[in-house]
């Protein structure tokens, strides 16, 4: 297996009523520098620190400390923000220390003037998203029919045309803010957890099949057909292209 998210924190700074996170039941907290330390001698998808599950990660008191570490380990370290709390003077911190990559999410109006402002300053820094994630369900997670302006779950629709998740496809994993293994990105309870990361030596832990289907994969909205599956690969290579062109140029 391969890390595909490391949740810097399950804390967040906005109430979303399209997002699990607000009613979310496992603890809200910030990952302690140990376990964080820890996770970063196994192996990541394309040597890449997504830094964001249900969280928002300014607001971890020690970030600085997390994209130091980071960097130290040669791994990309980056994640979601909606910008709510940003602060260009600590922002600027961060990429001294070696942050490579931000996602900006239209959850707020200002959201869209810093992601202006900020390709402004930093042409070169890697912002790999300018727009909100579609809304959805969160595989049912979310009541679709109380909340505005959310998608049907894609499977639900026409199960017919799709296969598999990118989890099961590239054998990944997210990792949550308790060091919990779970089986895919969209699971905020926990149900598919498979024990602790530090349960595993990093040998057994890249040995690992990721094969678990649970609860929430019979209304998935990331499992896809073969094409969109292929639009994905080619997304992601775009988005590790991006990083390392901006590491490269940072140590040039």
């Amino acid at each position: 297996m391969k890390i595909y998210a490391l949740e810097v924190t399950s804390q967040c700074n906005l109430n979303c009523s399209y997002c699990p996170q607000p009613n979310m039941k496992r603890e809200k907290q910030h990952i302690n520098m140990k376990l964080y330390e820890q996770c970063l001698n196994y192996p990541f998808w394309h040597d890449i620190i997504i830094g964001h599950l249900f969280g928002e990660a300014f607001l971890h008191p020690q970030l600085e400390k997390i994209v130091q570490l980071s960097r130290e380990k040669r791994l990309s370290f980056g994640f979601s923000s909606n910008m709510r709390d940003f602060d260009l003077d600590y922002f600027n911190k961060l990429l001294g220390l070696g942050l490579s990559w931000l996602v900006i999410s239209y959850h707020i109006p200002e959201a869209k003037k810093w992601y202006e402002k900020l390709t402004q300053l930093y042409p070169d820094f890697p912002i790999l998203s300018n727009a909100l994630e579609k809304k959805h369900s969160w595989s049912g997670q979310v009541n679709s029919q109380k909340k505005a302006n959310i998608k049907k779950n894609v499977l639900a629709s026409n199960p017919e045309q799709h296969t598999d998740c990118i989890f099961h496809r590239y054998n990944l994993v997210s990792i949550s803010s308790q060091g919990d293994i779970y089986a895919c990105c969209l699971d905020a309870e926990g149900l598919s957890s498979q024990g602790s990361i530090l349960d595993m030596s990093v040998q057994e832990f890249a040995q690992k099949e990721n094969n678990i289907w649970f609860d929430l994969c019979h209304s998935c909205p990331l499992r896809y057909n073969e094409t969109t599956l292929q639009q994905y690969d080619e997304q992601q290579k775009q988005y590790a292209t991006q990083i390392a062109h901006y590491k490269q140029l940072q140590h040039s």
